[in-house]
């Protein structure tokens, strides 16, 4: 049930378990639909982590690995007065973060552990 989910969601994000990163939203004119719908993260990877065998289970270790990235550039991001975005069209486009500082400056970031057998 969409409310239970709901309420679910709500009560770790009280918690501090799981944070919403919004879309990124530039202002500018495109033909190109910007995805709005924000993207959910653990506040802590090591949550996850607890009970994976991670080097047998690259795929989630990458998963995790973004995780952690996303929280440390959020951490970052508002020690310079900015905000962390994600970013994904309705083509399929997408970057892993956008960093903007209120001068207006922003940067994109792709996060990937690299490799499918080996990090």
């Amino acid at each position: 049930d969409a409310e239970t989910v709901a309420s679910y969601l709500n009560v770790l994000r009280k918690i501090f378990v799981v944070e919403d990163m919004p879309a990124g939203n530039p202002n500018m004119r495109s033909k190109t639909a910007i995805r709005s719908s924000d993207t959910r993260y653990y506040v802590d990877p090591s949550i996850a982590a607890a009970d994976a065998d991670l080097l047998a289970d690259l795929r989630t270790f990458g998963f995790l690995f973004e995780i952690l990235c996303v929280r440390d550039l959020r951490v970052f991001a508002d020690a310079l007065g900015g905000e962390v975005y994600h970013y994904r069209d309705k083509n399929g486009l997408e970057c892993d973060t956008v960093i903007h500082l209120r001068n207006g400056t922003y940067g994109l970031v792709e996060i990937k552990l690299g490799g499918e057998k080996l990090i």
